[in-house]
């Protein structure tokens, strides 16, 4: 480097003249030691800038170090990172509005992120709930995000929907059809399982249907036609065809016939007929028959007899019986209760119950302390009161009631 001696420019050594004011430029010792001196000042200058650069940077990173360490926002980040809730909530007390909105967008998104990453099943749910409660523990007292209630009860729904397929898998592997089809129906949309869950739904419907076919064939087979429609109608609600259908009328007509049957049977054992004979436990009962009375007449009327005789404009229907005590002890004799007489349309429950000795010519009114003794028999007489046009009419006349606790059934007409 060499310097004009005149104007003081700077070029590099071998031009013999100055590109700035064009004198011969020649190289003495003086010049020499000019140009060392120049270099060696440029240096230091350099030198000083670097360290003026150095001691601003450090300077302004101090500077932010004190800013950031007493910011509010940084400060909260920094207990939340290490897990200080107490101190979270200490200093709440000394946030403004603004610093809750600031801290509760941050919450907001850690919440958003916590969402993402179950759905993506990047952690699990117990993970996933630790980070939840801990968002929760960090908002301010009586204030939850907006938004909190929402995403920790779809991470929830979202961990039954998992928990559910994978009941619904195991309980599949063991055969267990209907079970399975009830957890496959628990997952939802959100899940990425959903389709396959649907799938299989429809998969498993025919098959649970045939099960409860063939279970409504072996209870039709045993004669029990109420859990076989019971059974195909279960095997309807899965698959509704018409073979189905077909098999379910099939059981209704033979229930129907069935319950004919029975009621027919239960009515033969409850109809009263001539010389029908009822034993109970205290009683041997004999029906003798049954008549339109106005009178009920004791078994002696070949001397002077005492009887029971109706109103003017009715009648009686008098039921006789000879009834025996057969127990050891003194039997009460007030025995007939639930007295229903059906005449046509009508309904009656008037009745009265009364007695005779054998050979005896007196009729005695039963009440309820009326007994007699072991072995003793009696004609015992059962009648009930109707309207006297009920003589002349052909309108049904159906009595029901209980002997001794015994269904009985007088069809009279």
């Amino acid at each position: 480097m060499m310097i004009c001696d005149k104007c003081g420019y700077k070029t590099r050594k071998n031009i013999k003249y100055c590109p700035q004011c064009g004198i011969e430029l020649t190289e003495t010792k003086d010049s020499n030691t000019k140009n060392k001196f120049w270099e060696y000042l440029q240096k230091v200058k350099k030198i000083n800038k670097i360290y003026i650069i150095i001691v601003i940077a450090v300077i302004l990173i101090i500077s932010l170090v004190i800013v950031f360490s007493n910011d509010k926002y940084h400060k909260f980040i920094r207990n939340y990172e290490k897990d200080d809730i107490e101190a979270i909530q200490s200093d709440y007390d000394k946030y403004s509005e603004r610093d809750v909105e600031k801290v509760y967008k941050y919450l907001s998104e850690q919440l958003t992120q916590i969402c993402d990453d179950y759905i993506q099943e990047n952690v699990t749910y117990e993970e996933t709930k630790t980070k939840l409660d801990k968002i929760g523990e960090s908002c301010k007292s009586g204030s939850t995000l907006t938004d909190y209630a929402d995403c920790k009860g779809d991470i929830e729904r979202l961990h039954n929907s998992r928990e559910a397929i994978k009941k619904a898998e195991e309980l599949y592997s063991y055969g267990s059809y209907e079970k399975s089809l009830e957890y496959y129906k628990k997952v939802i949309e959100s899940d990425k399982n959903y389709s396959e869950a649907q799938a299989k739904i429809e998969e498993l419907k025919p098959l649970i249907a045939k099960d409860y076919s063939e279970k409504a064939e072996n209870s039709y087979n045993s004669e029990d036609y109420t859990n076989a429609i019971k059974h195909i109608n279960n095997a309807i609600r899965f698959d509704n065809n018409s073979d189905y259908q077909q098999q379910k009328q099939k059981y209704i007509d033979y229930k129907d016939q069935a319950e004919k049957e029975k009621a027919e049977k239960e009515r033969q054992q409850k109809l009263l007929v001539q010389g029908k004979e009822i034993s109970t436990t205290k009683f041997n009962i004999e029906y003798e028959g049954a008549a339109f009375e106005t009178r009920i007449l004791p078994e002696n009327v070949s001397r002077s007899y005492l009887y029971n005789s109706c109103k003017e404009d009715s009648i009686y229907i008098d039921m006789k019986f000879y009834l025996t005590n057969i127990s050891d002890y003194n039997a009460k004799v007030d025995i007939v209760k639930n007295v229903k007489v059906k005449y046509g349309e009508k309904n009656y429950t008037s009745f009265s119950q009364s007695y005779s000795e054998l050979g005896d010519s007196t009729l005695k009114n039963i009440y309820s302390s009326t007994y007699i003794a072991p072995l003793k028999k009696i004609a015992f007489h059962l009648a009930v009161t109707l309207p006297y046009e009920a003589v002349s009419t052909d309108d049904s006349i159906v009595i029901t009631f209980t002997i001794d606790g015994q269904e009985q059934r007088l069809e009279y007409r």
